[in-house]
């Protein structure tokens, strides 16, 4: 990680915490040079339960930011500054994440908020955060229109939108597809804002739209849109839904007998999508945010910690985390500005989702790779892959 050069108080306090990175042989040295404050308290915001398909993205998020405090501690990154964690669950309720917030911002009076697992659940709830002017890390937040809210908000998953808009047209030329379905989940704004650009996208490049279906976030059989979607006769099926429900999505697709190609959604290389569908899903390829085949930044090590959890969720937790840690080593202080400031300048940041930084807007400078199931495993792809 370099940090970019600045002026005035905050510029020498980076321009030393930079000075020390550079002595050192190893990421995770920065010691924090500020002695105003030993703890520094951090909201944690997330939807840890309601629906199984948004429940498991939000504990995701949490094991990856407790895993990057875990290794923050043990690398004594900060010196003798603690940082505290107040992990709240929103429940995927908008309301229940207003109150969170109101509680972490008025009473807690915390420091930073590192969190967030749906779009609908932040817009609600972040105003009070942009209005007290504390530092916002989005971690699950894929839609469009994230850090438009505040000066003070930046994300760790970019728009996707984009990143699934230049991936299907390749995808599906391959296939040689010339028509397309849609399977989308409807009750989520970041879900039908990817869906939107992907048929965007697909009939740019040609591809006749013959079929949409939609399902919400609670819905376990999709027998009927499955039908409806293969009967269209499109070459290619489009789907975009969490990570909960590709799994029994493949699954009765297979039941049905359904052959046609399904382009999937990110997270379709989590291991518990694989373990349960994974030979349902022979071929099938998507764009995926974060992959395990990534080794640059701090990837190969968040994989060796997390393990079997490691997936897109817990690494925009652990990379939040250590964004957050990095700012403060680099700020010397935790107070806003100084954090925010600190967050505009970091370049090169070494993370799970590889080396980036923030881009004007603080959105990340992340590409994402494609991937295809292979024999229950996912594999890079690209036009020239075959799969049987």
């Amino acid at each position: 990680m370099r940090v970019k050069q600045t002026t005035g108080a905050f510029g020498a306090l980076a321009a030393a915490a930079a000075a020390i990175a550079a002595s050192t042989a190893s990421i995770g040295s920065v010691a924090a040079t500020s002695a105003e404050a030993t703890t520094v308290r951090i909201g944690v915001p997330l939807d840890m339960s309601g629906s199984a398909a948004i429940a498991d993205i939000g504990e995701s998020e949490l094991n990856g930011v407790e895993l990057a405090l875990e290794q923050i501690n043990e690398e004594g990154f900060l010196g003798d500054v603690t940082i505290e964690l107040l992990p709240v669950d929103t429940k995927g309720d908008k309301q229940e994440a207003v109150a969170a917030v109101l509680e972490l911002v008025d009473s807690e009076q915390v420091d930073a908020i590192v969190g967030f697992t749906l779009t609908p659940s932040f817009m609600a709830a972040v105003p009070k955060a942009v209005e007290a002017g504390i530092p916002v890390i989005a971690l699950g937040l894929a839609a469009p229109g994230v850090t438009d809210v505040g000066e003070n908000v930046f994300r760790i998953i970019p728009n996707v939108t984009g990143l699934y808009a230049a991936s299907d047209p390749v995808i599906a030329e391959s296939l040689g597809a010339t028509s397309a379905a849609y399977l989308y989940v409807n009750d989520s704004e970041t879900t039908v804002a990817i869906h939107e650009a992907r048929i965007g996208a697909l009939e740019e490049a040609g591809l006749e739209t013959l079929e949409v279906q939609a399902f919400t976030t609670t819905d376990t059989d999709f027998r009927a849109q499955l039908t409806e979607a293969d009967n269209a006769g499109a070459d290619v099926i489009v789907l975009t839904t969490f990570p909960g429900q590709i799994a029994p999505i493949f699954l009765q697709a297979e039941e049905l007998g359904i052959e046609t190609p399904i382009i999937s959604s990110d997270g379709s290389a989590r291991d518990d999508v694989l373990g349960q569908a994974g030979g349902a899903m022979q071929c099938t390829t998507f764009n995926s945010v974060w992959a395990a085949q990534n080794d640059t930044g701090r990837n190969p090590q968040f994989i060796e910690a997390m393990g079997e959890d490691a997936d897109l969720y817990a690494a925009a937790g652990f990379d939040a985390m250590w964004v957050y840690a990095e700012a403060l080593a680099a700020a010397g202080s935790a107070e806003s500005e100084a954090i925010i400031a600190a967050l505009h300048d970091l370049e090169d940041f070494e993370g799970a989702f590889g080396v980036y930084d923030f881009d004007e807007t603080r959105n990340p400078s992340i590409p994402g790779v494609n991937l295809q199931i292979q024999d229950g495993e996912a594999v890079l792809w690209t036009p020239e892959t075959t799969c049987e």
